[in-house]
């Protein structure tokens, strides 16, 4: 735990809390007060010129801020490259990119059973933290596939003897392979073979608890673990049969990572040009209502380039969304002779994606970024969150026994969701931009703002007493904070906005 949230519990335990009976009503929080010797504090810069107006009207003050047009690297969100273990280590993450969609599978972490191996893991997840970037672990446990990425382990096979079907792939000229390639499914309702895939993923969440990554995408069905992928089919014995069965494996995932608060469980959906009937069947088939009941981000491997979503992938999203963001792949990865980026990427837009990758690896994306840098940078802007504080209104007078009113009308410009909470603090510095008070008000919750409405939030500040007593102008500053206190959301406004992620609201006095 780090020094400031010791300090806020601490605070919160003698009674000096943002609670109802404290300095924020109705928040729950804390504050600190601290004195002309507090020296090392960091210093924000002025972040709000070039982008806000300032009217005042009695008492109260109200900023009106416009959005500043900046390219935000903002947590859960971005523009992603995808990376095995190899790869990250080796090259690290190119600039640009927000988030990491990293590969590892069953076969590489547990050679042997109940052996594991867990280096490479733990040092690609450590470049990622350094890159602070978002981390989406892809955990294959899977058919073989036509890159030779195995998945399940070949102890499965002759130690357990797995019942299994051999499939064929259909063309994939794109791949300059012209004939069809075998691939090895395991019969998923095998009741063995849960067993083992389940004591894996226990061991996997042991080492690696909640919080660790953003996203957990385990693939535990279907050609690259994309649950039906219709040119790769498995031939269940009936649809009770498959729907049981898939049924089992989400249970399975959800019971073994129940303590999984921060950290999304994730499963692939499907486009299709279904009716909303065949929608309807297919979700029970699939167990797609399970996931959705549970909150589950879904991942779309294969939407379609140059038209709309279409089908699965539209009814799905249009039930679940805004508790579950997506993430979105095109199936022709990235060839912009065959498609046009633009429109690709309003389809990505159509089903409120949070992320959005082409299947490309480091050693390549950092090119690809730089041949189309206006467009990556247009779409930055666009997918995921963007969180505007559009009106802040605050009483600029404060006396004894007077509480501090910010009230704020909040928007979100993007296309997807903020899936986890970023409470709001508040800031007062003086002129020599020392902390005399902070305080953070838990109840300001973005996780459902959706684009296209406004949110107001007002926060009822009681300000300590030993603040008082000479009149005293101070700055106010906010920022939206993680669960460590790190202020972690840029907002867009003001500029150079992603350094301290806090911003200059105005000034009250204090008499």
């Amino acid at each position: 735990m780090k020094k400031r949230v010791i300090l806020f519990v601490f605070l919160f335990l003698m009674g000096i809390s943002l609670g109802s009976c404290g300095n924020v009503k109705g928040g729950t929080g804390g504050n600190t007060a601290h004195t002309e010797s507090d020296k090392g504090n960091e210093k924000s810069e002025d972040t709000t010129a070039e982008s806000f107006t300032k009217s005042v009207e009695g008492d109260k003050t109200k900023v009106t801020f416009t959005d500043n047009d900046e390219v935000l690297m903002n947590p859960l969100m971005g523009w992603q490259i995808t990376a095995s273990m190899d790869e990250i280590i080796k090259h690290g993450v190119p600039d640009g990119y927000g988030s990491v969609l990293l590969r590892q599978s069953w076969d590489e972490l547990e050679p042997e059973e109940g052996q594991f191996k867990w280096d490479k893991l733990d040092a690609s997840i450590a470049v990622c933290q350094k890159a602070n970037v978002s981390i989406q672990l892809g955990m294959y446990l899977q058919a073989s596939d036509v890159y030779n990425f195995p998945g399940i382990p070949e102890w499965i096979w002759t130690k357990y003897n797995i019942p299994h079907q051999m499939v064929n792939t259909s063309s994939l000229v794109d791949l300059g392979r012209e004939n069809d390639y075998p691939t090895k499914h395991p019969q998923y309702e095998n009741k063995l073979y849960q067993e083992k895939a389940g004591n894996f993923l226990r061991a996997f969440a042991a080492r690696y608890p909640d919080g660790t990554a953003d996203i957990l995408d385990v693939r535990f069905y279907g050609l690259y673990g994309e649950w039906d992928t219709g040119w790769n089919p498995y031939t269940w014995p009936s649809r009770e049969v498959k729907s049981k069965a898939l049924g089992d494996w989400l249970n399975m995932y959800i019971d073994i990572f129940k303590d999984y608060k921060k950290t999304k469980l994730c499963i692939d959906s499907i486009p299709d040009a279904a009716s909303r009937d065949r929608y309807t069947e297919y979700r029970t088939e699939a167990r797609h209502d399970i996931a959705i009941a549970n909150r589950f981000a879904f991942r779309t491997c294969a939407i379609g380039v140059n038209n709309i979503a279409g089908g699965i992938t539209d009814y799905l999203v249009a039930e679940s969304f805004p508790h579950s963001p997506v993430n979105a792949e095109t199936y022709y990865g990235w060839d912009p002779k065959n498609f046009n980026l633009e429109q690709t990427l309003n389809t990505f837009y159509q089903v409120h994606t949070n992320i959005v990758h082409f299947g490309q690896g480091v050693a390549v994306a950092d090119s690809i970024r730089f041949q189309n840098l206006e467009a990556f940078d247009k779409a930055a802007k666009t997918m995921g969150y963007r969180l505007l504080p559009e009106e802040i209104t605050y009483n600029h007078n404060v006396k004894p026994g007077d509480t501090l009113t910010i009230s704020s009308k909040w928007s979100n410009l993007g296309v997807g969701v903020c899936w986890r909470q970023y409470p709001i603090k508040y800031r007062l510095k003086d002129e020599k931009g020392n902390t005399v008070y902070e305080g953070y008000d838990k109840r300001f919750d973005q996780t459902l703002w959706v684009k296209g409405e406004t949110y107001d939030f007002s926060s009822e500040i009681k300000l300590p007493e030993a603040l008082f007593g000479k009149k005293a102008q101070y700055e106010i500053y906010i920022s939206l904070i993680d669960d460590t206190g790190k202020n972690a959301i840029a907002l867009p406004i003001g500029y150079k906005n992603n350094l301290t992620r806090e911003y200059n609201i105005g000034s009250v006095t204090l008499v």
